[in-house]
């Protein structure tokens, strides 16, 4: 699982880097955030960041998440479930 694209950010530089809120990306390349908890990927041939999230974790109770901790992928939340001992 590659996460969920969320969203993608245009920008007018053919040639440049990405730069989106001051971070730079190379082109072809990613920077794995925390907060938020995201990848953001440069794309090689189009002049477009596109951010990964981690989509919607759907649990069933008596589970329930967790937030992880450490950069994308890392932080997303995982499921956690009780052990049931038989």
């Amino acid at each position: 699982g590659d996460g969920q694209a969320i969203r993608v950010h245009r920008y007018s530089q053919p040639h440049g880097k990405c730069q989106y809120k001051g971070r730079e990306i190379p082109r072809g390349s990613h920077v794995d955030m925390e907060t938020p908890c995201e990848r953001w990927k440069c794309e090689l041939t189009e002049n477009l960041v596109l951010f990964l999230g981690c989509g919607s974790s759907q649990v069933e109770s008596p589970c329930k998440t967790i937030k992880g901790s450490g950069v994308y992928p890392k932080c997303c939340p995982k499921p956690v479930c009780p052990h049931h001992h038989e």
